[in-house]
């Protein structure tokens, strides 16, 4: 950031964050990039998603669906896995 610029932009219609929601946080080793959606998918029995952009590219890599609620917290445990929450108050764990 030293310069302040824009180096990706990561754009998916399926994903809108809100200030509510699992924000995006960098994975530890700073390849991928992780956020919680606060929109239902249309394509899978209207749950919300959690996806995972690759950050050189900013192409999406995987795209995780499971929670019936908004995501309220996503975060990447320091072995490779990831751990969301949402509102209902349900966790689901990752590997």
């Amino acid at each position: 950031l030293r310069k302040q610029q824009k180096l990706h932009e990561i754009y998916n219609k399926q994903y809108k964050n809100t200030n509510l929601t699992g924000k995006p946080c960098y994975s530890p080793d700073g390849q991928y990039i992780l956020g919680g959606s606060s929109i239902q998918s249309n394509k899978i029995n209207s749950k919300y998603s959690i996806f995972i952009w690759k950050t050189k590219t900013s192409k999406l890599q995987h795209t995780l669906t499971e929670h019936t609620s908004q995501i309220s917290k996503v975060i990447w445990h320091g072995r490779g896995g990831v751990a969301s929450s949402d509102r209902s108050g349900q966790i689901a764990l990752w590997c």
